[in-house]
């Protein structure tokens, strides 16, 4: 721009003009701005390439916006979901970073009621106390019992069995699940975080 503005000028070009021009050049470009729907922050570095790789998440329009930070075009909701997918367990923080707890708004005229049985609500001491002391009596699901990982605690196993809301880790997952049954080899529970049945295979359930 100063050579193009010489040709013009029938004396050197005012030094103050230079200063000016040469300041614009040297900081035009140092801030970059780039449209994205969500971020991803990422505790490991490593993570972030991996997850850049993933087919899935390349989908997403993901890009390595720093060390521990991807951008994806897509939204929130459908980042979230895709990672989940593909073996991850993301959470969602609002813009200040606490958690957010997702609510669905659901219709009057829609039951809401739990498929299982729910006694009164006992004190919170007085459950934990049932729970750790409880004895897991014989039923007609004992095989469902027997077949969950052997670390989980027989009371748990034994919710687990009779189809009851409970904890489950499995494959690196936490997740709320109930309505347990057989399935051939395997074990089909309502994954009731993700809202999906899955197939699970029975050695590798714990239940928490």
């Amino acid at each position: 721009m100063l050579s193009d503005l010489s040709k013009f000028s029938t004396s050197d070009v005012p030094q103050a003009l230079t200063y000016l021009v040469n300041d614009v050049a040297r900081t035009h470009g140092s801030i970059s701005v780039v449209a994205v729907s969500c971020v991803v922050l990422v505790d490991d570095e490593a993570l972030v390439a991996e997850i850049h790789a993933n087919r899935r998440a390349s989908k997403l329009g993901a890009m390595i916006l720093a060390t521990t930070v991807l951008g994806f075009t897509a939204s929130p909701s459908e980042t979230m979901a895709t990672l989940r997918d593909a073996g991850y367990s993301p959470v969602q923080r609002d813009s200040d970073g606490q958690f957010s707890v997702a609510r669905i708004s659901v219709a009057d005229d829609v039951d809401v009621s739990p498929p299982y049985h729910v006694e009164h609500e006992a004190p919170f001491a007085l459950r934990a106390e049932h729970l750790l002391s409880a004895t897991p009596p014989t039923s007609t699901r004992g095989a469902l019992v027997d077949l969950v990982g052997g670390d989980s605690h027989p009371s748990h196993r034994y919710t687990f069995a009779r189809g009851l809301r409970c904890v489950v880790a499995y494959r690196g997952r936490v997740f709320v699940a109930h309505s347990a049954s057989k399935r051939g080899e395997m074990i089909q529970v309502w994954n009731a975080t993700d809202g999906r049945y899955e197939m699970l295979v029975p050695s590798d359930i714990r239940v928490v």
